[in-house]
This record gives C-alpha cells, structure tokens and sequence, in this order.
C-alpha cells in the first residue's frame, strides 16, 4: 500500500519549456530570443533534463513536439502594452488580444498557433512581453528594450525556479 506521502515522492518533475519568439531582423520584435540568450550566457537556469530553453523564433508551428513536450510553458516575446518601451508584461496567454504579441506569424494569434500543435490548458502557459519601441528592419534592439533583458531574464529566472520546486 502506498500511502500519500510516498505517493508525493512518485510524482514526476515537471517539464518547463522557457520558448524565445521573434524576428531578430525586425529590430525589437527579437527581443525574446535576446532573453534566451541572456538567460544562457549569465547560466540563470540550473542544467536539468525536464528544462528546456529554445529559441523558437518565428517556427512557432515547428515547434509542436516541444509544446506536447512541456507541463509549464513561458513564452518570450515582443508585446504591445500600455506601457512604455521597455517596460515587462507576465500574463496568461489568454488575456492576450491578437495583436499584442508580436510572433510573426502573418496575422495568426499565438494562442491560435498552438491550438494548431497541440490540446492543452491555456492557464499552464505565461507570456512575458516587453514593449517593443522599433519593428523596423534591423537586427539591434533600441536602447530601452535592450536595457531591459536583463530584468526580463532575472523575472524568467525566479519564475522557472518557483515551477521547479527548487
């Protein structure tokens, strides 16, 4: 017989996938592959197997296999806010109205993107979006955007530690 505490104890780990998005030749719209590449230069993530951190970029629907894969999901990206650029949003991805993120996707709302891949609760994914100043061609961030990676990356980081339990 197996009583509740041992049961605690079978329970698997969950598996959170920390998803950059973007077009890093739209200047600021690639601001979440920038976080993901913060996020692994400063080592903010522990090294684990149910963790994954991808640069997705536009290949939302490309990525199938990693949104099946993954329990918690935290997608990165450009967002359009009331706030000024640069400033951090953390929501659920159903309070996000078309047009807000900003995914590449020709008009195709990021929710309605993953519908596409995969069945899954919405609640169990958050999208963190910073508030793009430029969407012009370019590959570098405007300076307010840039500047604000780093916090983004350290908000990613606490987030990903409390879902793991650590």
């Amino acid at each position: 017989m197996i009583t509740t505490r041992g049961a605690r104890h079978l329970r698997r780990r969950p598996h959170v996938l920390v998803a950059g998005l973007g077009n890093e030749l739209r200047s600021d719209d690639g601001v979440g592959l920038h976080v993901v590449r913060q996020l692994s230069a400063a080592e903010l993530l522990p090294s684990q197997t149910n963790l994954q951190v991808v640069e997705v970029g536009t290949a939302v629907l490309d990525a199938t296999h990693l949104w099946e894969w993954a329990d918690r999901i935290l997608v990165l990206d450009a967002m359009h806010g009331e706030g000024a650029p640069g400033s951090v949003y953390i929501t659920h991805l159903d309070n996000v109205e078309p047009g807000q993120a900003r995914h590449g996707l020709h008009g195709l709302h990021l929710s309605d993107a993953l519908s596409l891949c995969v069945d899954r609760r919405w609640e169990d994914v958050l999208l963190m979006g910073i508030e793009p100043l430029c969407l012009d061609l370019g590959t570098k961030l405007s300076p307010a955007v840039e500047a604000a990676v780093p916090e983004a990356a350290r908000l990613v980081s606490e987030l990903v530690e409390a879902w793991l339990g650590r």
